[in-house]
């Protein structure tokens, strides 16, 4: 598990549709966390997985070269920048599923299966004093939400989730007390008082399509600002 701290935090109002038990059970953030194969070191173990690894020379975005490792197989996309000299991993792109069939499944309850249909992931590293740091972490799942009783499907969603990772402290880092550590249950759960002015000068949301949708689906339940007070 991850030993993480929530300083500030903002929240629109809870979730209102059928799968919510479902984030209220889990830390997505947690969860996004863990995804990092890297650091866990959670690549495939079986030899076909290396078998399938080719190696090319490529420029990066500063034209310096590097090594890119990847696989290319329908359903199953791998991209891994390495830097030649440290061979330090500074990029990881992935997909996997073909959006047909189930990569993974959950039986959520006696009438709904999770199916996950389709995972890409993106993470970044960044050098900071000669040693490579979590920069940056993206993961969108594609699912697929099937009654069990008429083996159809209920509904599809996305889960997007988003990690950036803005100031290292390397010279005076603490220990993240048992106290202070963020509870394994939904964040929506971990109240802190919502700190406008913290929020005013930290801004987060980008100008993205995918963003004004968010923010025009949440703001059918009233202006967002109203529902960080309120929460």
């Amino acid at each position: 598990r991850e030993r993480v701290a929530i300083k500030e935090i903002r929240k629109s109002y809870d979730y209102d549709f059928a799968y919510a038990k479902y984030f209220e059970e889990y830390n997505l953030l947690e969860d996004l966390l863990l995804d990092n194969v890297i650091k866990y070191r959670s690549f495939n173990d079986e030899p076909l997985f290396y078998q399938l690894l080719q190696r090319k020379t490529v420029i990066g975005s500063d034209n310096k070269p590097l090594y890119l490792v990847f696989i290319n197989q329908p359903g199953y996309d791998l991209k891994i920048f390495i830097d030649p000299i440290t061979y330090g991993i500074l990029r990881l792109e992935f997909g996997y599923g073909n959006g047909i069939e189930p990569i993974f499944n959950y039986k959520r309850s006696r009438k709904l299966m999770h199916n996950v249909m389709r995972l890409d992931k993106l993470i970044e590293f960044e050098l900071h004093n000669e040693k490579l740091y979590l920069k940056y972490i993206k993961t969108k799942y594609k699912n697929v939400w099937v009654n069990t009783e008429t083996g159809k499907p209920d509904q599809t969603t996305q889960l997007f989730q988003e990690l950036l990772i803005n100031n290292i402290n390397d010279k005076d880092p603490s220990w993240v007390s048992s106290a202070r550590k963020m509870k394994r249950y939904g964040l929506q759960y971990q109240h802190r008082d919502y700190n406008k002015e913290f929020w005013e000068n930290y801004n987060v949301i980008k100008e993205t399509p995918l963003n004004k949708q968010i923010i025009h689906d949440l703001e059918e339940h009233g202006a967002l600002e109203k529902q960080f007070e309120d929460n």
